[in-house]
């Protein structure tokens, strides 16, 4: 680590004025992007010279090898400037994700797709951009970078929604005459967009070749999860990178959706000689929160602020106390975020160890801050396997309540996978304890309630496929047999689902945190028919 930073120290004032002089070059290729039509060959012929100019060289091989018949090109991702790498070989339009001016977005090849308003939304545009355009659109379904060294992300199954065939793309670069990383795990898009400037060059080999995809019997060996931090951390941090198009991929008539990605990641793994992971994007961006926590806790542990006594915390209730604490709405947005990213690490190690207390993990957690700590702590016996007295004796109270009677004054509304629930709920253990959140459509309502009570749900809100709809309310009747279930179930608006499920798509979040005010009436929810916040 010295060494890079002694060579970084050497080379920092020939790469200062190299950075330099390509801004002033990359103004001039700029202009010739928004000028010259986005799809010709001289366009690319130019680009091609003055990428190298900016220290991006891009070579290809095997381009006879494309199906032109297949629109939906998905590639692992290495780069920032990967969609650009393919550009120039196999033109293409890439989705817009990132929060870029919209004259920036459209000369660097990102078209508005709709990516913002959620996954049908943008499922739907590329399918009709698809049938109307003869271009393809690339796709980077692991949904963040990492270096194509150690693993792929798991993907999205977006990409694989749209037509019945994909074709893969691996992609791979390297820094040869400096040992820089193409992206770094905390990195921001525009300091990785600094340092292709920076470095003398970054080489990016795109080939389109013949490859086997005979699968053998030998079986992928998971990295466990009590490794997980370890894993992503090797995962992100790289300085070699390839780029190759493999032959087009079809999804078979009984296969899922996620089972043809899982296919395609699976291959693509196989021909990058690297490890088809569980972890997802999702788990990439929590961890760095926990990372960032860290540092933030390990600068305040050593300032002199440390030595001032903190607030006593509020006792719990008495386990005899029939009505809830109310809850306070002055807990600070810090606050509320803390409890967030510590409810996160309680899934993730409840996830290992099953038959843990969640209360236990969550004590201990706020202990170590530690997902690996805990787990560690737990699995040696270092901590006493039995829930508190007091726990206990809330839990046996609240076990008189049947569950529409039980209190909460925060509770998580989890939208499932699939939507509909009409098939087993895929993230049982986000959904487990919380609300499940579901589409109307596909099965009945009383179906939908008895898969989601499957997954442990404490309840169900039910949302309109009609997303126009913002008035009307829906009676939720049986299906006619002879089933039933206790599990508490409500009717949401098409409208209101619509923008919490967009909300949180554009947020890259899970969940969403509702919180119950009381009811001052005193009339019993049972004896009316409207929704119960209207009392309120």
């Amino acid at each position: 680590m010295k060494v890079v930073e002694n060579v970084l120290a050497i080379y920092a004032p020939i790469g200062i004025i190299i950075f330099i002089l390509r801004i002033c070059i990359g103004l001039h290729v700029f202009l010739i992007a928004s000028i010259l039509p986005r799809f010709s060959i001289l366009r690319r012929v130019v680009l091609r010279v003055m990428y190298i100019i900016l220290g991006i060289v891009i070579t290809s091989e095997g381009s006879e090898n494309r199906d032109d018949d297949v629109g939906v090109l998905v590639a692992n991702h290495v780069s920032v400037c990967d969609h650009l790498a393919v550009n120039l070989v196999l033109p293409c339009t890439v989705p817009k994700v990132h929060n870029l001016p919209k004259f920036l977005s459209w000369a660097m090849g990102y078209e508005e797709m709709g990516a913002s308003q959620g996954r049908q939304s943008l499922v739907n545009n590329v399918k009709n951009y698809c049938s109307q355009q003869n271009r393809p659109v690339l796709a980077f379904p692991e949904g963040a970078m990492t270096n194509g060294t150690v693993g792929l992300l798991k993907f999205s199954s977006w990409p694989f929604s749209v037509q019945q065939s994909v074709q893969p793309v691996c992609i791979s670069a390297s820094r040869p005459l400096l040992p820089a990383s193409l992206c770094n795990i905390s990195s921001s898009l525009w300091m990785d967009m600094m340092w292709f400037l920076f470095v003398p060059c970054t080489l990016f080999h795109v080939r389109v070749g013949q490859f086997s995809f005979l699968l053998d019997n030998q079986k992928l060996i998971q990295t466990p999860k009590l490794g997980a931090k370890l894993t992503l951390r090797r995962a992100f941090y790289s300085i070699k990178t390839i780029a190759r198009v493999l032959p087009a991929m079809t999804k078979q008539e009984l296969q899922s959706v996620e089972e043809f990605a899982q296919e395609v990641q699976q291959k693509m793994a196989e021909e990058l000689k690297v490890e088809a992971t569980k972890f997802t994007s999702q788990e990439k961006t929590d961890y760095l929160k926990r990372k960032a926590k860290d540092s933030t806790q390990a600068s305040s542990n050593s300032s002199p602020a440390d030595s001032i006594p903190s607030t006593p915390p509020t006792p719990p209730p008495s386990p005899t106390q029939k009505e809830p604490p109310k809850f306070d709405f002055r807990k600070s947005w810090s606050e509320k975020t803390l409890n967030e990213e510590l409810e996160i690490m309680v899934k993730q190690v409840k996830g290992v160890l099953l038959d843990t207390d969640v209360e236990i993990i969550r004590k201990d957690l706020e202990k170590t801050n530690s997902v690996d700590a805990t787990i560690t702590n737990i699995v040696e016996g270092r901590i006493p396997q039995e829930v508190p007295l007091s726990d206990t004796a809330a839990t046996e109270s609240d076990a008189t309540l049947s569950p529409s009677e039980q209190y909460y004054d925060e509770i998580e509304l989890v939208p499932t996978n699939p939507s509909d629930a009409c098939r087993p709920i895929e993230n049982i253990l986000d959904v487990k304890g919380q609300i499940a959140l579901v589409r109307r459509g596909g099965c009945s309502f009383l179906s939908k309630a008895l898969t989601v009570a499957d997954a442990n749900a404490a309840a169900i809100f039910i949302y309109d496929h009609d997303l126009s709809n913002d008035w009307a309310f829906v009676d939720m009747v049986g299906d006619g047999t002879n089933r039933d279930t206790e599990l508490p179930a409500a009717f949401m608006l098409g409208r209101d689902g619509q923008r919490i499920t967009e909300s949180l798509t554009a947020n890259g979040l899970k969940s969403a945190i509702l919180t119950m005010p009381y009811n001052v009436t005193g009339i019993p929810l049972g004896h009316i028919d409207k929704a119960p916040w209207t009392l309120w």
